[in-house]
Parts: structure tokens; sequence; C-alpha cells
């Protein structure tokens, strides 16, 4: 099994425009859900639940660039193709996660102390691609 550090990761966006590496990435969080419907039937008192389909969300933070190509991709509604390479190597290996993300939100926060940083959540459009199956 191969492991990863955190800091090898690279996280990819394409909004048509062309592929851009998104800098200066702090965490990436991917989630997949299952979208069940639990029901009751006659003559049972126990839950049943049926899958109704799976989803997956995305979420990124980092140290926030206005001129990094990566970053100058997100806008808020737009869907956009997403990559992720945890082990970093873009060229010899396919991404280990892949598929298109509409942007729900994009915040960025700022402190007179601190770093200006920025998070982003997206929600997926259609399949989660996989690499490898856990």
């Amino acid at each position: 099994m191969t492991t990863y550090r955190g800091c090898e990761g690279k996280v990819i966006f394409d909004d048509g425009s062309g592929a851009q590496t998104v800098g200066e990435v702090t965490s990436v969080e991917i989630t997949e859900t299952a979208n069940n419907n639990t029901y009751k039937v006659l003559g049972s008192c126990a839950d049943r639940t049926e899958n109704l389909g799976t989803g997956w969300s995305l979420s990124i933070e980092g140290r926030y660039c206005n001129t990094d190509p990566g970053q100058v991709q997100m806008s808020v509604g737009d869907i956009i193709a997403f990559q992720y390479f945890p082990g970093g190597d873009t060229i010899a290996t396919p991404p280990e996660y892949a598929g298109n993300i509409r942007i729900d939100e994009l915040t960025i926060s700022a402190s007179a102390d601190e770093t200006v940083t920025f998070s982003m959540s997206a929600t997926g459009d259609g399949e989660l691609s996989r690499l490898n199956t856990y």
C-alpha cells in the first residue's frame, strides 16, 4: 500500500481554459455520502433502508493568491474539472480522484496578524472517479 505525506499532494482545476495546479493548498477533504431512504413497513417495527444513489463533495483550504492560475479558476456557481494527486506526481501517475465539481462557496479570510487565506467548498457533479478502491 502506498502511503503519502499530506505535503506531497496536488490539486488541479480545469475550467475549460486549461488545467492549472491550485497553489498554496493547505488541506483537501473529499467526502463521499450515500443518499439513503429509511422507511417502515406494516408488520415490522424495524427500519429498512434503500440506497437512492451516492454523492460527494470537496473542500479545499489554502493561502490566498489573486494571481495563482488555479485559484483564479474558482468562481461560485461554475462547474469545473477537478483532479487530486495525493502523491504529487502528475506526470507518471493518473489522478487518485477526479470528477466535475460545482463550486458552492468561496471564502477569503483576513485578519491583521495573519496571512490571507481561502476556503472553497463544492458539490460533485456526476461520478467521482477513483484510481484505487479501498
